[in-house]
């Protein structure tokens, strides 16, 4: 399992609608960018109270990091609510 799947089974296994939870990878030559994204409804559960959830899954990749000699970079991105009337 590469990085990109390990943070992506993370995440899904955080929400509630995993289906709507997704991760884009892009890699450079000496880090990644991880951009996390959920159902709106699902981003407070992916950075957890005062972002612990996060900084725990941020720590874990910062361990694999040290072991790869490679830097992982994660950010949630928050979708815009769907507008309703």
């Amino acid at each position: 399992m590469d990085a990109k799947e390990l943070l992506e089974a993370l995440v899904r296994a955080l929400v509630d609608i995993p289906e709507e939870a997704h991760v884009t990878e892009r890699v450079g030559r000496e880090s990644s960018l991880f951009e996390v994204c959920a159902h709106p409804d699902d981003v407070g559960k992916v950075i957890g109270a005062q972002g612990r959830t996060i900084r725990s899954v941020r720590i874990i990749f910062a361990a694999i990091a040290a072991k790869n000699r490679h830097r992982y970079i994660i950010d949630v991105i928050s979708p815009p609510h769907p507008v309703t009337s």
